[in-house]
């Protein structure tokens, strides 16, 4: 019995293919748990929700927007330079 595992690409692996033009302009993929992944293109009802969304945080966090993007920022520097040491 053998069993295959799915190659898992770190964000800056995706990165690269994207560079490389691996991805046609329009695609709409994602990389999620290190695997690319195919995603619906957005209706207009999702588009309506998230902007009221956006719009409700705004009115919530206001100022603090600005330091919620720092720590994204600091979250994703983290997630491109992790290496799963394994794959399930």
């Amino acid at each position: 019995m053998s069993l295959n595992t799915a190659k898992r690409f770190t964000i800056a692996e995706y990165h690269r293919l994207a560079e490389l033009g691996f991805f046609e302009e329009n695609d709409r993929v994602e990389l999620i748990k290190g695997e690319i992944i195919q995603m619906a293109a957005k209706g207009t009802p999702h588009s309506v929700c998230e902007t009221r969304l956006e719009r409700e945080l705004y009115k919530l966090v206001g100022d603090r927007a600005s330091e919620y993007r720092y720590y994204e920022e600091r979250y994703l520097d983290y997630l491109e330079n992790y290496q799963s040491s394994f794959c399930i």
